[in-house]
C-alpha cells in the first residue's frame, strides 16, 4: 500500500518541470495542492487502490500540463513577472480551471 508520503513525492516530482518554469515563489501554494490530493486520497481510503493511484496521477499531470501551457509564453517573453501574474497562470488558469478534478478539487 502507498502512503501519503509516496503520493506527495509522486506528485512532486511531477511538479519539478513547472516549478523550475515558475521559480520557488509559487513552490508552497503547489505543495498545499498536491497534499491536498494526498490526504484526500488517504481520507477517502485509495492509498492502496491502483485505479485510483492512476487516475489521480493522470489528473495532477493533466493540472500541471495545464499550467506549463499558461506559463512558458509568459517566460518566453523575457521580461520579469510578477508573483500575482505567475499565480495566476499557474492556480487560476491552471490548475483552478481544470476542477472539479479529483482528489485536488
Amino acid at each position: 500500500m502507498a502512503t501519503v508520503e509516496d503520493i506527495e513525492q509522486d506528485f512532486r516530482i511531477m511538479a519539478n518541470r513547472l516549478i523550475s518554469l515558475t521559480g520557488p515563489g509559487l513552490t508552497d501554494e503547489v505543495s498545499t495542492w498536491i497534499r491536498r490530493g494526498a490526504e484526500r486520497m488517504q481520507s477517502e481510503g485509495c492509498l492502496d487502490n491502483k485505479y485510483k493511484i492512476i487516475l489521480a496521477r493522470d489528473n495532477f499531470q493533466k493540472m500541471v500540463h495545464r499550467a506549463e501551457q499558461n506559463v512558458i509564453p509568459l517566460v518566453a517573453q523575457a521580461r520579469p513577472l510578477g508573483p500575482d501574474e505567475m499565480r495566476h497562470a499557474v492556480i487560476d488558469d491552471g490548475f483552478r480551471s481544470l476542477c472539479p478534478i479529483w482528489p485536488f478539487c
